[in-house]
C-alpha cells in the first residue's frame, strides 16, 4: 500500500512539474467505492488541485473526455488541467472537501430540513436539467463508455444485479423462470415509444456524495464517468430516494417539482402523467440496482457498512411493489418478502452494552461472517489439537457431550489454546468495557466444526461470563444450536 502511493505522489509529481505547478503537499484523500485513488496537492501559496490514479484507462479517458465537453459548455465540473500519455493519471481543479452529503447530515440527524441543506438541495436539483440537456449538445457517444445508451440490455442488466449480487449470496428461492419474464416486462414498460419523458445525458451515479459544495458555496458535479444516454428521471431518483440521505416524502415532492419546471425549459412537450409513472418506475429499477450493489459490497465482499441501508431500500422496495401497477410483479415481491425475514436484511440490533458472540464453525464451509458494521472479531483456528472425529467412538457425539470433553481434557491442547485466547480476549473485554463498546465477536474453528470448535467456544463463553459479567451468545453454526448466557450485573 505504501508503495502504491510512493509511486502514485510521484507520478502527480511528474504531471504538476509539466503544468508548471510546484506541489509541496500530496495527501491521499479518502474515496469511496471506486479503485479511482485521490490526493489533494498544494503548492508554497496554498493552492490546491486533485490529482487522480487509476489502472481503469477506459474509464479514466471516459471521465476526461466528458469532463472537457461539461466544461466547455460552462456546465459545473472540474476542468481538467493535465493527463499523463498513458492515461493512467491526471490532475483536476479542486472541488473542495465537502459533499453535498455533508451538508445533508445535520437534516438527517435532526430532521429539520431549512436552511443549506434545502438551499443546495434546490440548487442540485436545478442543476441537474442542465447537466442533462446542455451535455447533449456535440455530445460524441463514442467517447462514452459502453453501453452509450439505456437500452433495454442496460437495464436488464441492472434488474440482474438485484438477481446474481442480492439474491443468490442469500440462498433466497424464487422461480427464475417467473422472475425474468417480470424483468422482462420491465424493461417492455420502459422501451414505451409514447411516453413523453425525454431522454438525456444521465449521470447515473447521481448522488449526493458525488456532489461537492467548495468553500464559496459553488456546487461541483462528479463521477460522471459511467454516464450516458437515457430517460432524465433517472437521475432524479438517484438524488433524492438516496437511502442515507432519508429525504421526507413531501420535501421529494417539492424538489421532484421544482425539476420537472426546470426539464420544460428544455422540453415543454412532457406531459406531468408520463413524468410521475416514469419516476415510480426508475425508483423500482433504482432500488432493484442499489440492492444488487449493498449485496456485492456488504455480502459478498464483506464490507458491513453497505448492510445498513438494505432493510430502508427492501421495506420501500415493498411498498413501491404494492401500487396497482405493480401488481403484475408477484416474483420480485415475493423475493422481496422473503429478503425482509433474512437475518442479514433486518434493522441492525441496537446494543447499550457490551455483548460478546461465539461461535463455532467449521472451515470446510469457512469462517462466518459477522453482521456487525465493525466486521469480525478474534479467529481460533482448532485444527491442531488431536481430533477426537477420527474415532468411531466420537464421531457421532460433539464438544457438548462429556465423553469428548474428557478426551480433549486428557490431552490438554485445547485446554492450553482456549487459556491463551482467554488471555487476548479477555484483556479486549476490560477494555472494550472502560470505553463502552457494544460488540466482540470471537470464533473457534476446526475440520468439522464439531468437537473441538465446539469445546473451545464452550469454555471460553462460561469463563466471559463468569469473570466479566457480561452476555455471551454463543452459535454452534454446524450444531444449529444457539443460546445466551445473560450478563450478571
Amino acid at each position: 500500500m505504501e508503495s502504491r502511493i510512493n509511486n502514485d505522489q510521484e507520478t502527480l509529481r511528474s504531471l504538476c512539474r509539466a503544468a508548471g505547478f510546484t506541489p509541496v503537499n500530496i495527501t491521499p484523500v479518502a474515496a469511496g467505492g471506486s479503485s479511482r485513488r485521490y490526493y489533494r496537492i498544494v503548492d508554497n501559496d496554498g493552492l490546491s488541485i486533485v490529482g487522480t490514479c487509476s489502472g481503469n484507462i477506459v474509464e479514466t479517458k471516459a471521465f476526461i473526455y466528458l469532463s472537457r465537453h461539461l466544461s466547455d459548455k460552462g456546465l459545473p465540473v472540474p476542468s481538467i488541467i493535465s493527463v499523463n500519455d498513458a492515461f493512467s493519471a491526471y490532475l483536476q481543479t479542486d472541488a473542495g472537501e465537502k459533499t453535498l452529503f455533508d451538508v445533508l447530515k445535520p437534516a438527517i440527524e435532526s430532521n429539520k430540513w431549512d436552511g443549506l441543506p434545502l438551499q443546495f438541495l434546490e440548487k442540485a436539483v436545478r442543476s441537474l436539467s442542465s447537466v442533462q440537456f446542455r451535455c447533449l449538445e456535440g455530445l460524441d457517444q463514442s467517447q462514452c463508455l459502453s453501453p452509450h445508451r439505456m437500452d433495454g440490455r442496460a437495464i436488464l442488466r441492472d434488474l440482474n444485479y438485484f438477481k446474481y449480487c442480492f439474491l443468490k449470496p442469500l440462498d433466497i428461492q424464487v422461480d427464475e423462470e417467473r422472475l425474468d419474464c417480470e424483468f422482462d416486462m420491465i424493461v417492455g414498460w420502459l422501451e414505451d415509444k409514447e411516453s413523453t419523458v425525454p431522454h438525456g445525458f444521465i449521470i447515473r451515479d447521481c448522488q449526493s456524495r458525488n456532489v461537492m459544495i467548495n468553500p464559496e458555496g459553488e456546487l461541483t458535479w462528479i463521477d460522471y464517468q459511467g454516464g450516458r444516454i437515457g430517460p432524465v428521471t433517472y437521475d432524479l431518483v438517484s438524488l433524492l430516494w438516496q437511502t442515507r440521505a432519508r429525504i421526507p416524502d413531501d420535501l421529494k415532492q417539492q424538489l421532484t417539482d421544482i425539476y420537472f419546471a426546470e426539464l420544460q425549459k428544455f422540453d415543454a412537450n412532457v406531459k406531468r402523467e408520463d413524468f410521475d409513472r416514469s419516476v415510480r418506475q426508475m425508483l423500482l429499477i433504482r432500488l432493484l440496482q442499489v440492492l444488487g450493489a449493498y449485496g456485492l459490497r456488504g455480502i459478498t465482499e464483506g464490507k458491513t457498512s453497505f448492510l445498513s441501508s438494505i432493510p430502508e431500500s427492501l421495506r420501500r422496495l415493498d411498498m413501491l411493489l404494492g401500487a396497482a401497477e405493480f401488481q403484475s410483479l408477484k416474483e420480485i415481491s415475493k423475493a422481496v418478502k422473503i429478503s425482509q425475514q433474512h437475518p442479514w436484511c433486518r434493522e441492525p440490533e441496537v446494543r447499550e452494552k457490551l455483548i460478546v458472540d461465539i461461535c463455532s464453525f467449521s472451515y470446510k464451509q469457512g469462517i462466518p461472517r459477522y453482521r456487525s458494521q465493525h466486521g469480525g472479531g478474534f479467529i481460533f483456528d482448532c485444527r491442531a489439537p488431536h481430533n477426537p472425529g477420527r474415532y468411531d467412538q466420537y464421531k457421532k457425539l460433539t464438544g457438548l457431550d462429556p465423553e469428548v470433553k474428557e478426551f480433549l481434557d486428557r490431552y490438554g491442547e485445547m485446554r492450553s489454546l482456549v487459556d491463551h485466547a482467554e488471555a487476548m480476549v479477555g484483556a479486549a473485554v476490560q477494555r472494550y468495557l472502560e470505553r463502552g463498546f457494544d460488540s466482540l465477536s470471537v470464533g473457534f474453528g476446526c475440520t468439522g466444526g464439531r468437537h473441538r470448535s465446539v469445546y473451545g467456544a464452550e469454555m471460553l463463553a462460561k469463563r466471559l461470563n463468569e469473570k466479566y459479567g457480561v452476555e455471551v451468545r454463543v452459535n454452534h453454526t454446524n450444531l444449529g444450536i444457539s443460546y445466551k448466557l445473560p450478563s450478571r450485573e
